[in-house]
């Protein structure tokens, strides 16, 4: 079995409604916007400068890594991120 963050899962997003299909061997939640052509602000891509900090509506993240920027269980670092199951971001 997978770890929770590895599993397949949807990513939602609240604004528009579209449902994003999260496969493992996606890096970030933020590499699943993009290579969808959904546009959202990064900058670093490594969770320092919180540039791409998004609210979490539902669900839970797994952080690839030990981000520096502030973030709480509402918000979420999409750069270094991955989703644990479903996820809904508003974005």
């Amino acid at each position: 079995m997978l770890p929770p963050s590895l599993q397949p899962g949807t990513v939602t997003l609240a604004g528009s409604g579209q449902r994003l299909a999260w496969k493992p061997g996606t890096a970030t939640i933020l590499q699943l916007l993009h290579d969808a052509g959904v546009p959202h602000p990064a900058g670093c891509q490594e969770g320092d400068c919180g540039a791409c900090t998004t609210p979490l509506l539902g669900g839970r993240v797994a952080y690839t890594s030990s981000p520096n920027a502030m973030h709480d269980d509402h918000t979420c670092l999409p750069c270094c991120c991955r989703p644990v199951g479903d996820v809904v971001l508003e974005a």
